[in-house]
């Protein structure tokens, strides 16, 4: 596997042959030493992953012991709490079916934090003979509240935990991949957001697959008006062109302009509203790739940001290599800490069992 640079990201690219010995791929290697490179052709395959089935008792409890290293007693123990608290439904089943109500419940959640994308409907059963459809699978009964207040059932001391996953966002910058569309807008600077105006009120976003409604009025893909830079002085000002009658053109500063053969012009009121977020941490996250921002008060626009690309669109900017063996490693540490914790436990029950005998003599 060999790691190459080009127009500033890195990829990796791995050779269809297979060397036999390591006298081989030495070789190889320094013939290869200061030659050049091409890419001749690019090949993308579909990737498909299926969620896990719902929760039954005996697969609560592998995960249980799995990720977290609960016995069976400790993991009952905690899901009795939750039950009866109203956390979560019954904890003694086989089914994995799901009700209407926590499907629609379930679909509305995802729409909200993630996008309409992500949202797929699906109906499971139970395949094992005899098994008991009584209740539902084991499920959050409310959705909406994410939050960390179950480690109460476990320890009280682990209600301390901060709770990171959530509130932190990485706001890097993401893979620019050209397009043929020219709507299509990133920006490649980090911490730099369009403004769109939504129902609940002016939004950042760094999603630029824009389009043109019915009345060619530059909007996001959800229907959002994409705000122009005078839009404080005219409230209902808004960018507006004609694709089909003059090739458009976008400057590295978010101004749009009309191209025919022998001459640009500049269409009026059309300069894209970009600003700069100097701490991303005040943002709240709503979906959708929607961002709230601290103050809308605040926010000035950049007359020259020189960061506005055409014909481009910014990825994820999640490396899923990279957070799998994140996410490894942390599981590993994790073992690591229990087992030594475990330890410390048994030495001092050990001490305090000998302390003990010695008293009673």
């Amino acid at each position: 596997v060999a790691e190459f640079e080009m127009n500033g990201q890195t990829f990796t690219a791995e050779y269809s042959e297979k060397f036999k010995t390591a006298e081989e791929a030495k070789s190889f290697l320094e013939k290869e030493i200061g030659a050049s490179y091409k890419i001749s052709s690019v090949e993308k395959k579909p990737a498909k992953k299926s969620p896990a089935a719902p929760f039954t008792t005996s697969t609560l409890q592998q995960e249980a012991s799995r990720k977290l290293g609960f016995p069976v007693a400790v993991t009952m123990r905690v899901a009795q709490s939750l039950y009866e608290s109203g956390k979560i439904t019954y904890m003694r089943t086989d089914s994995v079916n799901l009700s209407d109500f926590a499907l629609t419940r379930a679909k509305e959640e995802i729409e909200k934090n993630f996008g309409k994308e992500y949202v797929k409907t699906r109906k499971y059963t139970t395949k094992s003979k005899g098994a008991q459809e009584a209740h539902e699978a084991i499920r959050p009964t409310y959705l909406e509240n994410q939050t960390i207040e179950g480690a109460s059932y476990i320890n009280r001391a682990l209600s301390k935990v901060p709770h990171i996953v959530a509130s932190y966002t990485d706001y890097s910058l993401g893979a620019l991949e050209k397009t043929d569309n020219r709507l299509d807008v990133a920006l490649s600077q980090k911490e730099l957001f369009f403004a769109v105006e939504t129902p609940e009120g002016l939004r950042l976003t760094r999603d630029g697959s824009f389009a043109l409604n019915d009345a060619g009025v530059l909007v996001t893909k959800e229907g959002y008006k994409v705000l122009p830079q005078n839009y404080r002085n005219d409230p209902d000002a808004n960018i507006r062109f004609n694709v089909e009658e003059s090739i458009i053109e976008l400057d590295k500063n978010g101004q749009f302009y009309n191209s025919a053969p022998g001459s640009v012009q500049l269409i009026e009121g059309s300069k894209l509203l970009i600003v700069a977020v100097e701490n991303s941490n005040y943002l709240t996250k709503e979906g959708d790739g929607l961002y709230v921002p601290d103050s809308a008060d605040e926010l000035v626009p950049l007359q020259e940001s020189g960061a506005v690309m055409q014909g481009f669109i910014e990825k994820s900017n999640v490396n899923p290599i990279t957070e799998m063996v994140a996410m490894i490693e942390s599981n590993r540490l994790v073992g690591m800490y229990q087992k030594a914790m475990d330890a410390q436990m048994s030495d001092m029950n050990r001490d305090a069992i000998e302390k003990l005998a010695v008293t009673r003599r």
